[in-house]
């Protein structure tokens, strides 16, 4: 937790009054800025200084000038212009010790001492506070020498010198209280309160800052009752009350920006984004850190930009942008090392432990948990190294070290109970009974759970309550309580989904999800096994975050205070989740979902097949969704709807896909072939074997995880005789060469495309018409007059959209050989309404300005994948007035277009999240792909990887001109066509086209 302390600046009572009249005007105007300045605060009150100083400099008034100096730099210490004070209060200084002021020279050494105190000068600081305090000694002056004692006791804080800390804390409001000085017994008890919320110990801080506060208020001191009332809503956030916390970090917001404390303001700006983080308000927490992160770094503050850059790591860990986390705690750690700050290192290095843990790479966040741990003193920072251990039992269960993970779970929850912090404590609790959980006793791990949980509820922390309600669930799993389980993961479910609603920004709502997958993926097998089949779908589809139409985010939940668990002592909150959700949206956190109906309106299997009439006979819907308990597929039709659970790891499924790219990228060889096969078997055998692909012609792919980078449309299926398959495996895994065989088709050789028109879907939703399913009966087709008549396959659209017909761009910066002759098949499809810009004229402002017109957008050009941040991958375009040249996904998805098809003929658009990233995978957030569905358009054909020139011409050609009969089925003409194509037919050419859509 971090310190904001109360600095304490003293003034002289009275100077002396040369008799001339222009010093007596100084001296009035002097007294007025001393009543403002305590009034009003330091901005009012600085004109007033700055006034006095300039007559008292021009009459000769020496004693009035150093006083004037002081209190200038009174001021600018509160605005934050450190520098500018220091050189003040040493100017100030020197006036004193010419003209032999003791006093003064005192209180300019005191405030001094802050300034460098601010600028985490530490040395400094500790040295001219101890002459100020050695002089305050000799004069025997309990104001001056209480000033310096708690200026002292902020230094030491700093240093984690705590026990000093006390004791000077304590000397100080010793001597303020028998000189009767209010505002250094506000400042004293400020400052114990602060050291009190550093240490973790919240109640006994509560006490302090109501009594600093109470003695503001009598005094009508304004920076002292911002001081106190933020430092308390730290403390009441520490106890678990984040409703009281933000409504008192507010207040203390505004009475800084009253008082002109410009450090304060940011400070509780910081503080209050600190709980918005801890409430899930991620949007204004954002806002808040970086708001206070730009003001300390203008005001040279190293120490509070270190501590805002961590806490922005932290919010970009949750948002599920690691890249942004890494470089921002990096940049705090960095910071908080050079300035030797103990507290603020170990900080930082458990935040980037943390986020090695969200990566799962639980040996190396342990190696950070462990310096952090080394890095605090016994007695120092308690609830800081609370943190360190409860995070180093977690890494040391997840690496199976069991008693050394037992040993410091117990540690860390007796530390948490000695503080008596209430998220704290229930952190605490949960690392407890997952330690318990993970060592094979989950009766043991029950108690834990459920206290935990119902403190987090009560304390409106939805970001650890899913995350409790999800160990919960597979907690009872394991103990074979399987509804009860089912009830608490759709519990965490609810929690995670009401959060998501109240994000807005696109960079967050799709992040959000991607790292907190785990409850979709428990409930989904566990309602498959419960025989809820269409329920099981529908939290797929929820997962995706495109609802299925009528479909609600969980059944009536009930209570968790399960009627099983006798050894459990915690209930949670009476009756339904409703009043629970009640409470949290009473504190401003989103509310549940309301756009969808009542969920008893229908039963889900009767919803379920309303929704399939909607498709067309011949088309299969084939939804995937990789769980923990292996890969889930439903498959869909007019008439009939089943699912299947396959024992497969994520792991696995993942190298087979990468292996099946890695050998479709070398052109000479056709060792693709036993991957492809491999992966049919475990994709579409299954599902033909049981007879549900049976009339089927069309194959409609969702997707999830590694399965988006697959072209399904090149998997293998056995052909002929399951003997000659075989044997044709066997030998191409001998030589890597296709066994003698002369052509694709030949010997058991058989791609799905050849079988299946294949398309992929983003959802069951269609996002852009409200039709379910719209997609999936068909796109509109390309006449030959190019008006978009439809042609054999049927439209889902009753008429085209307004528009001109297709924009194509090929840039100059793309270099390619055969976009020419690409251009000159296009033009030959579409014979009006089209427009090319090529060259210099295809530039990123044209693109921008002119796509919201056109039904078709072509873009021939390189496509660049950003790994650690899709939403930074770029299509390369010209630069002109206003770009750069890279169209990057953020700024597609703010376009609007009302384009049929987008055809990204450029190398990787398909990529995205979770196969080559750092982030996680999630379906919706996919790069390029995605940004132009989320823009508008009905549907995108990208690539899987690096294509040839030669090929995508080709392609681009004979797709526009068959694409009367719909865009999946002019693509399956397409590849079919160039499979029977010597030049062309190795699947690296026509493989990795895909149609995704809506």
């Amino acid at each position: 937790m971090a310190l904001w302390a109360a600095v304490l600046v003293l003034s002289a009572v009275h100077c002396t009054q040369p008799a001339d009249t222009a010093v007596e005007s100084a001296d009035r105007m002097l007294r007025e800025g001393k009543e403002t300045y305590r009034l009003q605060g330091a901005k009012r009150a600085l004109p007033k200084f700055q006034e006095a100083l300039r007559i008292y400099r021009q009459a000769g008034g020496r004693e009035g000038e150093a006083e004037a100096l002081r209190y200038q730099g009174n001021c600018r210490l509160q605005s934050a212009e450190y520098d500018l004070a220091a050189e003040d209060f040493q100017q100030s200084l020197a006036l004193h010790r010419q003209l032999g002021d003791l006093e003064g020279a005192a209180k300019s050494l005191n405030n001094l001492g802050l300034a460098y105190w601010n600028v985490a000068d530490y040395p400094k600081a500790l040295q001219v506070l101890d002459r100020g305090l050695a002089i305050a000694e000799e004069l025997d002056d309990p104001r001056i020498r209480g000033a310096a004692l708690s200026n002292l006791g902020l230094v030491y804080d700093e240093l984690g010198r705590h026990s000093e800390s006390l004791e000077h804390y304590q000397a100080a409001l010793d001597d303020f209280r028998s000189s009767g000085f209010s505002r250094g017994i506000a400042d004293a008890l400020a400052n114990l309160g602060g050291r009190a919320l550093l240490l973790g110990d919240y109640r006994q801080a509560v006490q302090h800052l109501r009594g600093s506060l109470q003695v503001s208020l009598q005094g009508g001191l304004q920076h002292q009752s911002s001081l106190a009332l933020g430092n308390m809503g730290l403390a009441q956030l520490g106890l678990g009350g984040s409703d009281r916390a933000l409504t008192l970090l507010s207040e203390a917001l505004e009475a800084a920006r009253r008082s002109g404390a410009r450090k304060q303001e940011a400070d509780w700006m910081r503080a209050r984004g600190k709980v918005l983080l801890w409430t899930a308000h991620y949007e204004e927490a954002w806002d808040d850190l970086h708001g206070a992160a730009e003001f300390y770094a203008n005001a040279g503050m190293k120490v509070q930009e270190s501590a805002a850059w961590r806490e922005i790591g932290a919010a970009s860990v949750l948002l599920g942008d690691l890249a942004a986390a890494e470089d921002a705690l990096r940049r705090s750690l960095q910071a908080a090392d050079s300035l030797a700050w103990p507290a603020g290192g170990a900080a930082a290095r458990i935040a980037l432990g943390d986020l090695q843990w969200h990566r799962r790479e639980p040996a190396q966040a342990l190696t950070w948990y462990r310096a952090a741990c080394r890095s605090i003193e016994d007695g120092q920072d308690e609830s800081l190294r609370t943190a360190c251990l409860m995070r180093a039992a977690l890494a040391l269960s997840r690496l199976l070290h069991r008693q050394e993970a037992r040993a410091t779970a117990i540690l860390a929850l007796e530390a948490a109970e000695r503080l008596k912090g209430e998220p704290l404590l229930a952190q605490a609790q949960t690392v407890r009974g997952h330690v318990e959980q993970s060592g094979g006793d989950p009766s043991a791990a029950l108690p834990f759970y459920r206290s935990a949980l119902e403190s987090s509820l009560q304390g409106g922390f939805p970001e650890a309550a899913w995350r409790i309600a999800y160990y919960l669930g597979t907690c009872l799993r394991q103990l074979g309580a399987k509804e009860e389980a089912a009830r608490a993961f759709e519990q965490s479910i609810d929690l995670l989904e009401s959060v998501r609603q109240g994000l807005e920004r696109d960079r967050f709502h799709a992040g959000y999800i991607d790292s907190r997958d785990q409850p979709y993926k428990a409930l989904v097998p566990l309602l498959l096994e419960l025989g809820q089949d269409a329920q099981a779908l529908l939290v797929a589809e929820r997962l995706r975050n495109r609802p299925f139409p009528g479909a609600h985010a969980s059944p009536a939940l009930t209570s968790l205070a399960l009627q099983q668990a006798p050894e459990s002592q915690s209930r949670l909150p009476d009756g339904t989740l409703d009043s629970v959700f009640g409470r949290l949206e009473e504190q401003g956190w989103p509310s549940r979902r309301t756009d969808m109906p009542d969920p008893t309106a229908a039963d889900p299997a009767e919803r379920l097949a309303r929704f399939r009439q909607r498709l067309r006979p011949g088309t299969a819907v084939i939804e995937y969704l990789q769980t923990a308990e292996g890969l889930a597929a439903f498959v869909l039709t007019r008439d009939r709807f089943h699912s299947l659970l396959t024992p497969v790891r994520s792991e696995s499924l993942t190298t087979r896909v990468s292996l099946l790219r890695e050998r479709m990228a070398k052109t000479g060889r056709q060792d693709y072939r036993a991957p492809a096969r491999g992966l049919y078997r475990l994709l579409i055998a299954p599902l033909q074997a049981r007879g549900w692909l049976e009339g089927i012609t069309r194959l409609s792919i969702v997707p999830h995880g590694v399965l988006h980078y697959l072209p399904f449309s090149a998997l293998l299926s056995e052909g002929g005789s399951a003997v000659e398959s075989m044997a044709v495996e066997r030998r191409e895994s001998r030589s890597g060469k296709p066994g003698g065989l002369r052509g694709p088709a030949s010997e058991g050789i058989r791609f799905l495309v050849q079988d299946f028109t294949v398309s992929y879907l983003a959802g069951l939703q269609s996002a852009s018409s409200g039709d379910p399913l719209a997609a999936v009966n068909g796109n509109q087709g390309v006449g030959g007059g190019g008006h978009g008549k439809t042609g054999g396959g049927g439209g889902s659209l009753a008429s085209p959209p307004a528009g001109k017909d297709i924009l194509a761009l090929v840039p100059q910066a793309a270099r390619l050989a055969n976009a020419s002759q690409e251009v000159r098949r296009i033009e030959e499809v579409f014979q009006s309404e089209v427009c090319i810009l090529m060259g210099t004229e295809a530039t990123e402002p044209f693109f921008k300005k002119l796509a919201p017109d056109y039904r078709f957008l072509h873009l021939a050009t390189h496509g660049a994948f950003d790994r650690r941040n899709p939403l930074g991958s770029a299509l390369v375009l010209e630069s002109g007035p206003g770009g750069d040249g890279l169209l990057e996904a953020r700024e597609i998805m703010e376009l609007r277009l009302n384009a049929d098809l987008v055809f990204l003929s450029a190398c990787e658009t398909a990529l995205g999240a979770g196969y080559y990233s750092d982030i996680p995978p999630g379906d919706d957030f996919r790069g390029l792909t995605q940004a132009f569905l989320d823009a508008g358009s009905r549907a995108v054909l990208a690539s899987l990887w690096k294509v040839d020139d030669l090929a995508t011409a080709h392609f681009a050609g004979r797709f526009y001109a068959e694409r009367a009969s719909g865009d999946a089925e002019a693509i399956a003409a397409v590849q079919r066509e160039m499979l029977r194509n010597d030049r062309f037919a190795h699947p690296f050419f026509w493989a990795p086209f895909v149609l995704v859509e809506k």
